[in-house]
């Protein structure tokens, strides 16, 4: 097993036999993506929603909702409803962080189109090569992405790097490893 493949294999095994209700993890993620990319009237830094949103997402997969389950739940607790581009964002950077567990967990990828093909593929080779650079470029590449967003002005979910998705996963992952 690789690193990360047995934290994440331990936390799908320990999600499924408690853990997170779904409607709490739901209402975490279209909270942490409103912030992020919607309405951020207390104006979080990106990076601190971002970092929410993965780290409500993880704990949502890791716990054994498929996506689907999650994605439908979030349309039952949003107050506001989303665009259609939001929603398919938000679906995206979900995606995102589910390939990224399952790339760490050695896991089959699970494919439904062919975006997610290409996407499932986009992961992998971003965590490959976190892999053979360990640590230090990840917190570079966090960095850039940590600035504040003023009250009112959200950064458009299209203008954040599925990168930064995927290596938030990965330390959260590895955080909770160590």
């Amino acid at each position: 097993m690789g690193r990360g493949a047995g934290l994440v294999a331990l936390m799908v095994v320990a999600g499924r036999t408690g853990g997170v209700r779904l409607e709490t993890c739901a209402q975490r993620i279209a909270s942490s993506f409103r912030s992020a990319c919607v309405a951020n009237a207390d104006a979080t830094p990106l990076g601190e929603a971002l970092d929410a949103f993965v780290s409500s997402s993880v704990e949502g997969l890791t716990a054994g909702y498929e996506l689907p389950v999650l994605q439908l739940e979030m349309e039952m607790v949003e107050e506001e409803g989303l665009t259609a581009s939001e929603r398919e964002h938000r679906r995206r950077w979900l995606r995102a962080v589910r390939h990224t567990l399952d790339v760490l967990a050695q896991r089959q990828a699970r494919f439904v189109d062919a975006d997610d093909l290409e996407l499932a593929a986009y992961v992998s080779q971003i965590v490959q090569h976190q892999m053979l650079n360990t640590g230090i470029q990840l917190d570079r590449a966090l960095a850039t992405s940590g600035r504040s967003c003023d009250a009112g002005a959200p950064v458009p979910a299209a203008t954040v790097p599925l990168s930064q998705l995927v290596l938030l996963t990965m330390r959260a992952v590895w955080r909770a490893e160590a």
